[in-house]
């Protein structure tokens, strides 16, 4: 791309360049180095530089998995927490009931009553 270009002494200059990534390479930050190789009066040099890091990324995905697994959890985490909600309200305006007391077997009769015991 940049053969046989010329800068003149004591001069710098920019040189755009474009590079792909392979589709096997995963995504996430990468370190870009490179190496340029020149020449001045026929003496041959190279430099190796370092360009700060890159993000690579997957090309037109809307809906990665992690960020539908979150979405889910995240939904799921408040459905529980309504439920549980729910429940302790429940529990608090229940209004307890009074139930009469039932006495059975311990009232005292008199035996002469029951005439079938005779």
């Amino acid at each position: 791309v940049f053969n046989k270009g010329s800068v003149p002494s004591s001069v710098q200059a920019s040189f755009p360049y474009i590079f792909t990534v392979s589709k096997f390479l995963q995504p996430g930050p990468f370190d870009l180095v490179g190496t340029i190789v020149y020449e001045i009066d026929q003496h041959p040099y190279q430099n190796t530089f370092y360009n700060g890091t890159i993000e690579v990324v997957e090309p037109g995905v809307l809906f990665s998995m992690e960020s539908v697994f979150l979405f889910t959890l995240g939904i799921a985490l408040l459905v529980l927490l309504g439920l549980w909600i729910n429940g302790q309200i429940q529990n608090l305006s229940k209004k307890t009931k009074r139930s009469t007391k039932v006495e059975v077997g311990t009232k005292t009769t008199d035996a002469s009553m029951d005439e079938w015991l005779q």
